[in-house]
């Protein structure tokens, strides 16, 4: 970082159908940093890279992988996370007090959290997925129904006519 500049955050957004991969990632977040001396890199992709990675990653302690999901919060938690690194970096460069245990507890049990969402979030749409196929078994066993009982209406129709 260049002396009396801000201290940057960069952020790579991934949309569409490139294959990525958590090596790949980490290996562009390094040249990003480096290429526009940054002292935090993000990649945000439009969906979960892999499970390994999950919604949200912190690597190296100067980068985070996220998807950006249905409402944007892993990156506004990668986002708000990095500016934390980056204050706390500058305290410590600083000789300030700062309760940096305390800090790295909470990022640690945002990011668990955020996992947990997604988590849950997969679970709804297996519920989602079983409940429609439910609904479509029941509409098949009432049609069934029908049937029989139309087929049961016929033969005593014809019972009493014959």
């Amino acid at each position: 970082m260049t002396e009396g500049q801000a201290p940057k955050i960069v952020i790579e957004a991934k949309t569409g159908d490139v294959r990525l991969t958590q090596k790949g990632l980490i290996g562009e977040l390094d040249d990003a940093i480096k290429n526009r001396e940054a002292r935090f890199a993000i990649a945000v992709t439009e969906s979960v890279v892999s499970d390994a990675i999950g919604c949200y990653r912190e690597i190296e302690k100067d980068k985070v992988i996220c998807a950006y999901g249905d409402n944007g919060l892993p990156l506004e938690v990668a986002y708000r996370v990095a500016r934390a690194c980056i204050l706390l970096n500058m305290h410590r460069e600083s000789k300030k007090e700062i309760d940096t245990g305390r800090i790295c507890g909470i990022i640690d049990k945002i990011s668990n959290d955020l996992n947990a969402v997604q988590g849950i979030k997969a679970k709804l749409t297996g519920i989602a997925n079983a409940s429609g196929k439910i609904t479509d078994d029941i509409e098949t066993l009432e049609a069934n129904i029908r049937e029989s009982l139309i087929e049961m209406q016929h033969l005593v129709r014809n019972a009493r006519t014959g």
